[in-house]
């Protein structure tokens, strides 16, 4: 086994211990066929992840409470395990734990020679 990937085994360990599991929320849009003008239905499929939910303080990424910017109040930083996840979350996908929904506005894979380890997101309500 790799150094990232004994890494990646170290971090899933502690977020299982110290984190939650959650939900990681695939959404599949609507699609149109051309020739026949009928449209897909949208789809979702979960898959189970653990994470850690932090919140963001007012000096990261220049937080304000105004809509629409980079990082607003009420948006949650979330560590989430890449052990066992066969997909990198995208924008738009969805976590939900503890009972929340929170939509994945940006993704920060740490991905050190080509081995995922973690995955950094920003997640809004």
């Amino acid at each position: 086994m790799s150094f990232y990937a004994d890494a990646a085994n170290t971090a899933d360990k502690l977020l299982k211990k110290y984190g939650q599991t959650a939900i990681l929320r695939v959404l599949t849009p609507v699609v149109y066929d051309p020739t026949s003008i009928v449209p897909s239905s949208a789809a979702t499929t979960d898959y189970p992840v653990t994470v850690a939910l932090f919140d963001y303080t007012w000096r990261q990424g220049g937080l304000s409470t105004t809509a629409n910017t980079m990082i607003e109040a009420g948006d949650k930083e979330i560590y989430m395990s890449a052990v066992g996840l066969t997909l990198i979350p995208q924008p738009e996908n969805q976590v939900i734990a503890g009972g929340q929904t929170w939509t994945i506005k940006s993704v920060k894979q740490v991905n050190p020679a080509g081995t995922a380890v973690i995955y950094t997101l920003q997640g809004r309500t």
